[in-house]
């Protein structure tokens, strides 16, 4: 109801904007205000607003894993990858099955090519946690990157 309200869903962001500030004043242990506002920020691509409100939320729910989870999604998209990846690994240590959050840090693997680290990032998930769907995923993204790797020639 109230996203809808806000109008979000139709690109209308800058009154969802105005209106999720005035009433996290009003109801500042909300947390779904903070994701909310943090997310109306990233989808105009006001990466600064939507870190602050994301870090506002780690302070406030310091034991919930999506505040360290958006930091970093924020913190890649400003191409802040050291950075990101410690965001995400904070979220991992809050929730050690917080499969987004894997996700990001097997794909920072990847992306610096240390493939290595991203398999055993999934199979120690794997291991720990062999009952998540999304894990399976995880493994099919891996395998795909090692066969990638694998596959290319050095040429000195």
């Amino acid at each position: 109801m109230l996203f809808r309200s806000l109008r979000i869903a139709r690109g209308d962001v800058d009154p969802a904007i105005s209106s999720l500030t005035a009433m996290l004043r009003r109801h500042p242990n909300s947390d779904r205000l903070y994701l909310y506002l943090g997310d109306a920020y990233r989808s105009k691509r006001r990466w600064d607003e939507a870190l602050s409100v994301y870090r506002a939320f780690s302070e406030r729910f310091p034991t919930n894993a999506q505040g360290p989870y958006l930091s970093g999604v924020v913190l890649r998209e400003q191409n802040k990858r050291a950075d990101a990846k410690a965001s995400f690994e904070r979220a991992v240590a809050l929730s050690p099955s917080y499969v987004p959050a894997v996700m990001e840090l097997v794909d920072a693997d990847v992306f610096a090519k240390d493939f290595n680290a991203a398999h055993k990032r999934v199979d120690g998930q794997l291991e720990k946690f062999p009952k998540t769907a999304a894990l399976g995923v995880l493994q099919g993204r891996d395998r795909k990157s090692t066969r990638l790797n694998s596959s290319h020639t050095v040429i000195s």
